[in-house]
């Protein structure tokens, strides 16, 4: 299923945490002050760091799907 709206039911709901990638980061920090804005607590924000392939690039699903690595 492909994901359409950046942030999810994060604007609303009850969370505490949030895992990113360096990709999502930024909208991690958007969430938070949207959040803020709205009279929301702040969710904790988590970065992990890219896994990198063989290849030297990224290790993605979409890369997997498309048969880049395996």
């Amino acid at each position: 299923m492909k994901l359409t709206d950046p942030y999810g039911p994060t604007l609303e709901g009850d969370f505490h945490f949030i895992v990113v990638s360096p990709e999502t980061h930024k909208v991690a920090i958007k969430i938070n002050k949207l959040r803020e804005d709205a009279g929301l607590f702040n969710i904790v924000v988590v970065l992990v760091p890219f896994v990198m392939a063989e290849d030297g690039l990224p290790i993605s699903s979409e890369r997997i799907a498309k048969g880049e690595i395996d």
